[in-house]
């Protein structure tokens, strides 16, 4: 994407794999952005990138699985492979914090560990750290 600019935070697709794991995948619209599992979750994705130093390039990117059902007006949220699910009323915007807490410290875990403790494979939310932006 040479001359686009892109952003440093995204909302992405998902789907859910045969084995159970998950995978970004490119929507084309908003119906494509959040999909239905078997629970009756609604998956999504937020991914985010960040520079490792200023100007870098590849830059790094982070994806979050976050799956969400909405009951009345009440929403119930797992973030990333939480088990512990976030609810707050739908229309409080102010109820996301926990989740945008639970996303910055997984960043922060990630980042305080060293590269080689880390490994090529670990993985943050559903996706592997090692993946970078414009491979």
């Amino acid at each position: 994407m040479k001359g686009q600019a892109l952003p440093y935070i995204d909302t992405v697709g998902v789907e859910q794999l045969e084995d159970g794991t998950y995978k970004s995948v490119t929507q084309s619209g908003f119906l494509e952005l959040v999909r239905p599992d078997e629970n009756g979750y609604l998956l999504t994705g937020l991914k985010i990138v960040l520079d490792p130093a200023p100007n870098a390039w590849p830059k790094e990117s982070f994806l979050f699985l976050i799956r969400f059902i909405i009951r009345e007006n009440e929403c119930e949220m797992l973030v990333a492979d939480s088990k512990q699910p976030i609810t707050f009323q739908a229309n409080d915007p102010k109820g996301l914090h926990p989740a945008f807490d639970l996303i910055v410290q997984s960043l922060k875990n990630a980042f305080a560990q060293k590269p080689w403790e880390r490994g090529k494979k670990q993985t943050i939310g559903f996706v592997n750290l090692g993946e970078t932006q414009g491979k």
